[in-house]
Protein backbone atom coordinates (compact mmCIF):
# COMPACT_ATOMS: atom_id res chain seq x y z
CA UNK A 1 0.00 0.00 0.00
CA UNK A 2 2.90 2.34 0.69
CA UNK A 3 4.03 1.84 -2.90
CA UNK A 4 1.16 3.94 -4.19
CA UNK A 5 2.10 7.08 -2.23
CA UNK A 6 4.92 8.09 -4.61
CA UNK A 7 2.68 7.34 -7.59
CA UNK A 8 -0.17 9.40 -6.09
CA UNK A 9 2.23 12.30 -5.45
CA UNK A 10 3.57 12.06 -9.01
CA UNK A 11 0.02 12.09 -10.39
CA UNK A 12 -0.84 15.10 -8.21
CA UNK A 13 2.20 16.97 -9.54
CA UNK A 14 1.25 16.13 -13.12
CA UNK A 15 -2.36 17.21 -12.52
CA UNK A 16 -1.26 20.51 -10.95
CA UNK A 17 1.13 21.13 -13.87
CA UNK A 18 -1.68 20.44 -16.36
CA UNK A 19 -4.09 22.67 -14.45
CA UNK A 20 -1.49 25.47 -14.25
CA UNK A 21 -0.68 25.21 -17.95
CA UNK A 22 -4.34 25.20 -18.87
CA UNK A 23 -4.97 28.23 -16.64
CA UNK A 24 -2.06 30.14 -18.18
CA UNK A 25 -3.02 29.44 -21.79
CA UNK A 26 -6.70 30.20 -21.18
CA UNK A 27 -5.61 33.47 -19.56
CA UNK A 28 -3.41 34.34 -22.52
CA UNK A 29 -6.25 33.62 -24.93
CA UNK A 30 -8.69 35.62 -22.80
CA UNK A 31 -6.24 38.55 -22.59
CA UNK A 32 -5.99 38.57 -26.38
CA UNK A 33 -9.78 38.57 -26.76
CA UNK A 34 -10.28 41.27 -24.11
CA UNK A 35 -7.59 43.45 -25.69
CA UNK A 36 -9.40 43.22 -29.01
CA UNK A 37 -12.74 43.97 -27.34
CA UNK A 38 -11.37 46.94 -25.36
CA UNK A 39 -9.67 48.35 -28.46
CA UNK A 40 -12.88 48.04 -30.49
CA UNK A 41 -14.86 49.72 -27.71
CA UNK A 42 -12.36 52.58 -27.51
CA UNK A 43 -12.39 52.96 -31.29
CA UNK A 44 -16.21 53.13 -31.28
CA UNK A 45 -16.21 55.60 -28.38
CA UNK A 46 -13.61 57.75 -30.09
CA UNK A 47 -15.47 57.77 -33.40
CA UNK A 48 -18.83 58.58 -31.80
CA UNK A 49 -17.33 61.27 -29.61
CA UNK A 50 -15.46 62.79 -32.54
CA UNK A 51 -18.56 62.95 -34.72
CA UNK A 52 -20.62 64.56 -31.97
CA UNK A 53 -17.89 67.02 -30.99
CA UNK A 54 -17.26 68.07 -34.57
CA UNK A 55 -20.47 70.11 -34.74
CA UNK A 56 -20.05 71.63 -31.29
CA UNK A 57 -16.47 72.67 -32.02
CA UNK A 58 -17.47 74.14 -35.38
CA UNK A 59 -20.11 76.17 -33.55
CA UNK A 60 -17.51 77.28 -30.98
CA UNK A 61 -19.55 75.87 -28.10
CA UNK A 62 -16.82 74.62 -25.75
CA UNK A 63 -19.26 74.24 -22.85
CA UNK A 64 -21.38 71.85 -24.89
CA UNK A 65 -18.23 69.97 -25.96
CA UNK A 66 -17.26 69.56 -22.30
CA UNK A 67 -20.79 68.43 -21.41
CA UNK A 68 -20.72 65.81 -24.17
CA UNK A 69 -17.32 64.53 -23.05
CA UNK A 70 -18.52 64.33 -19.44
CA UNK A 71 -21.65 62.42 -20.49
CA UNK A 72 -19.60 60.00 -22.58
CA UNK A 73 -17.02 59.59 -19.84
CA UNK A 74 -19.41 58.84 -16.99
CA UNK A 75 -20.28 55.17 -16.81
CA UNK A 76 -17.71 54.13 -19.37
CA UNK A 77 -14.51 52.14 -18.96
CA UNK A 78 -12.38 55.10 -19.97
CA UNK A 79 -9.52 56.29 -17.83
CA UNK A 80 -9.04 59.57 -19.63
CA UNK A 81 -10.41 61.79 -22.37
CA UNK A 82 -8.30 64.63 -23.72
CA UNK A 83 -9.19 67.21 -26.34
CA UNK A 84 -6.37 69.29 -27.82
CA UNK A 85 -6.82 72.36 -29.98
CA UNK A 86 -4.99 73.19 -33.22
CA UNK A 87 -1.95 74.45 -31.34
CA UNK A 88 -1.67 71.21 -29.37
CA UNK A 89 -2.84 72.88 -26.18
CA UNK A 90 -5.20 70.91 -23.97
CA UNK A 91 -8.70 72.31 -24.29
CA UNK A 92 -10.23 69.66 -22.05
CA UNK A 93 -8.85 66.79 -20.01
CA UNK A 94 -10.71 64.42 -17.73
CA UNK A 95 -8.96 61.69 -15.74
CA UNK A 96 -10.71 59.06 -13.71
CA UNK A 97 -9.09 57.93 -10.47
CA UNK A 98 -7.96 54.37 -10.04
CA UNK A 99 -10.86 52.09 -9.14
CA UNK A 100 -10.50 49.58 -6.34
CA UNK A 101 -8.60 46.53 -7.53
CA UNK A 102 -10.67 43.40 -6.89
CA UNK A 103 -8.24 41.09 -8.62
CA UNK A 104 -4.82 39.74 -7.63
CA UNK A 105 -1.95 41.99 -8.66
CA UNK A 106 0.03 39.07 -10.04
CA UNK A 107 -2.53 38.88 -12.85
CA UNK A 108 -1.19 42.12 -14.33
CA UNK A 109 2.36 40.78 -14.11
CA UNK A 110 1.41 37.44 -15.66
CA UNK A 111 -0.55 39.00 -18.52
CA UNK A 112 0.85 42.45 -19.35
CA UNK A 113 -1.28 44.42 -21.78
CA UNK A 114 -0.23 46.94 -24.32
CA UNK A 115 -1.40 50.48 -24.64
CA UNK A 116 -5.16 50.78 -24.26
CA UNK A 117 -5.46 54.19 -25.86
CA UNK A 118 -6.58 55.68 -29.14
CA UNK A 119 -6.35 59.09 -30.74
CA UNK A 120 -8.07 60.74 -33.64
CA UNK A 121 -7.58 63.94 -35.57
CA UNK A 122 -10.90 65.74 -35.80
CA UNK A 123 -11.50 67.47 -39.11
CA UNK A 124 -14.15 69.29 -41.05
CA UNK A 125 -13.28 68.56 -44.63
CA UNK A 126 -9.71 69.80 -44.98
CA UNK A 127 -9.84 71.89 -41.81
CA UNK A 128 -8.27 70.38 -38.70
CA UNK A 129 -10.34 71.06 -35.58
CA UNK A 130 -8.15 69.35 -32.99
CA UNK A 131 -7.07 66.00 -31.62
CA UNK A 132 -9.07 63.71 -29.39
CA UNK A 133 -7.44 61.10 -27.14
CA UNK A 134 -9.12 58.35 -25.12
CA UNK A 135 -7.57 55.71 -22.88
CA UNK A 136 -9.20 52.76 -21.17
CA UNK A 137 -8.43 51.89 -17.58
CA UNK A 138 -6.34 48.71 -17.18
CA UNK A 139 -8.20 47.93 -13.94
CA UNK A 140 -11.38 47.27 -15.92
CA UNK A 141 -9.42 44.93 -18.21
CA UNK A 142 -7.94 42.92 -15.34
CA UNK A 143 -11.19 42.86 -13.39
CA UNK A 144 -13.04 41.40 -16.39
CA UNK A 145 -10.23 38.92 -16.87
CA UNK A 146 -10.21 37.86 -13.22
CA UNK A 147 -13.99 37.39 -13.15
CA UNK A 148 -13.74 34.84 -15.97
CA UNK A 149 -10.51 33.15 -14.87
CA UNK A 150 -11.52 32.74 -11.23
CA UNK A 151 -14.72 30.95 -12.28
CA UNK A 152 -12.76 28.72 -14.65
CA UNK A 153 -10.08 28.01 -12.05
CA UNK A 154 -12.65 26.90 -9.49
CA UNK A 155 -14.34 24.61 -12.01
CA UNK A 156 -11.12 23.19 -13.41
CA UNK A 157 -9.65 22.78 -9.93
CA UNK A 158 -12.66 20.74 -8.88
CA UNK A 159 -12.38 18.62 -12.02
CA UNK A 160 -8.62 18.14 -11.50
CA UNK A 161 -9.18 17.13 -7.88
CA UNK A 162 -11.83 14.64 -8.98
CA UNK A 163 -9.51 13.24 -11.65
CA UNK A 164 -6.70 12.89 -9.12
CA UNK A 165 -8.98 11.07 -6.69
CA UNK A 166 -10.06 8.71 -9.49
CA UNK A 167 -6.41 8.09 -10.33
CA UNK A 168 -5.55 7.34 -6.69
CA UNK A 169 -8.56 5.02 -6.32
CA UNK A 170 -7.46 3.22 -9.48
CA UNK A 171 -3.94 2.90 -8.08
CA UNK A 172 -5.28 1.49 -4.81
CA UNK A 173 -7.49 -0.95 -6.69
CA UNK A 174 -4.59 -2.08 -8.86
CA UNK A 175 -2.34 -2.50 -5.82
CA UNK A 176 -4.86 -4.51 -3.80
CA UNK A 177 -6.43 -6.70 -6.43
CA UNK A 178 -5.63 -10.36 -6.39
CA UNK A 179 -3.25 -11.52 -9.00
Amino acid sequence: MLRIIPAAIALAIIDVALLSGSFYFQGASLAQELTLQFNQTMESSLTALGLILQNTLLGGDEVMAETIINAMFDGSMLQSVTLKDLDGLIAFNRMFGEPTANYPHWLAQLYPIGDLSRDMEMTDGWNILGDLYVASHPHHFYQAMWNVLSDRLATQGTIALGAWLCQVITLIWLATRKR
